[in-house]
């Protein structure tokens, strides 16, 4: 590590990090007073009042599960996975929300090889009865599923390529009450999933048994969005308390 960049990290008076990680990072670059109190996105509050989604009616009927985030070949992963899923839950739908969606058709082409009614959702369209699973083809319509799922798989996590830079951000899927899968990649939310593990609201899975499983479980409790409101609002507030907190006495010291 070079000394110049001990010297520009030493003239900090006061870092804040969204993660260990980085805290760890910039002790080792000499910082000093430097804290981690979570995640400032953890500050985002829904009004679930206004999510509204003109399938609403269907996502309630339906025994649905989202699939987010998804890239290049863990629409497979996605697919077995209904399949499996499908012999216990006959009226399953599946959701897949791919991070490109000029990825739509070729994800339906891979559904129609595994015999699966497939339809793509374009904003405003109404899911048919007889889907067995929509790929959403538009963007900023993600809560407008999640506020309605038990269950959400988080993409970018699943395939060993993306072991250096794996994962998505779950906040948003378990501040919506969702129920949080991921593969073993996920080192960019690392601390993230951490704190949702420790609080039973994410799951790591390795395979689509264990996922089909889990599944099955969650599609038989039912979802309290009141409940999950609260507990990040809750987060929210606390690590908005304590980075304010610690900045105030920072300006009140540099004041004396």
């Amino acid at each position: 590590m070079s000394k110049t960049a001990h010297k520009v990290f030493s003239k900090f008076d006061l870092i804040l990090t969204s993660n260990m990680e980085s805290k760890n990072y910039f002790e080792e670059l000499g910082g000093k007073n430097i804290f981690h109190f979570g995640n400032i996105k953890f500050l985002n509050k829904i009004n679930f009042e206004v999510v509204k989604n003109n399938n609403e009616n269907i996502l309630k009927s339906k025994n649905f599960w989202c699939a987010t985030s998804t890239h290049y070949n863990e629409e497979k992963f996605c697919i077995k996975t209904h399949l499996k899923t499908k012999e216990k839950i006959n009226d399953l739908l599946t959701i897949i929300i791919p991070r490109h969606i000029e990825r739509s058709e070729q994800i339906k082409s891979l559904c129609l090889e595994h015999k699966l009614n497939a339809q793509i959702i374009n904003k405003g369209d109404k899911i048919f009865n007889e889907t067995d699973i929509a790929i959403i083809n538009s963007f900023g319509v993600l809560p407008e599923y999640l506020k309605y799922a038990r269950s959400a798989l988080i993409g970018k996590s699943l395939l060993e390529k993306f072991d250096k830079d794996g994962g998505q951000n779950p906040i948003l899927a378990a501040q919506m009450g969702c129920k949080i899968y991921h593969g073993p990649y996920i080192s960019n939310f690392d601390d993230i999933y951490m704190f949702l593990k420790d609080k039973n609201l994410s799951q790591e899975i390795s395979t689509i048994h264990n996922l089909s499983d889990n599944l099955i479980k969650d599609l038989k409790t039912k979802k309290n969005l009141d409940q999950s409101k609260d507990l990040f609002d809750k987060i929210g507030e606390t690590i908005l308390e304590k980075t304010f907190k610690e900045i105030d006495n920072f300006l009140n010291y540099e004041n004396l």
